[in-house]
């Protein structure tokens, strides 16, 4: 029997922020995880914003068989909730919460 892991953060913390950092630490090399997080954030014309990403992180140093268990179930995971914006990443360089933000300015 397979099992893919939903990890959850406290949502007494309102900080966007905050509760993304706290998503990040569940993401390492060697996991595979979905994260689903409401982000806070100013529009380019000074608005406020805000919208829910759904991520899957893929661990660089998993195993091959790990990866398509969890991007077999991606698509579900997709149908059954509606996000802003959905993103694939395996490194943390490119996973922080301004990046992601920029993201959300462009759609």
């Amino acid at each position: 029997m397979s099992t893919n892991i939903i990890e959850h953060s406290d949502p007494a913390v309102s900080d966007s922020e905050e509760a993304f950092d706290n998503m990040l630490e569940h993401f390492t090399p060697t996991n595979n995880r979905y994260g689903v997080v409401k982000i806070n954030y100013t529009k380019d014309d000074g608005r406020p914003a805000e919208d829910v990403v759904c991520i899957y992180w893929r661990g660089a140093n998993t195993k091959t068989k790990a990866k398509m268990k969890y991007a077999g179930s991606v698509a579900k995971l997709r149908n059954a909730f509606s996000f802003k914006l959905y993103g694939e990443f395996e490194d943390k360089e490119s996973l922080t919460h301004d990046h992601i933000v920029s993201l959300l300015r462009k759609k």
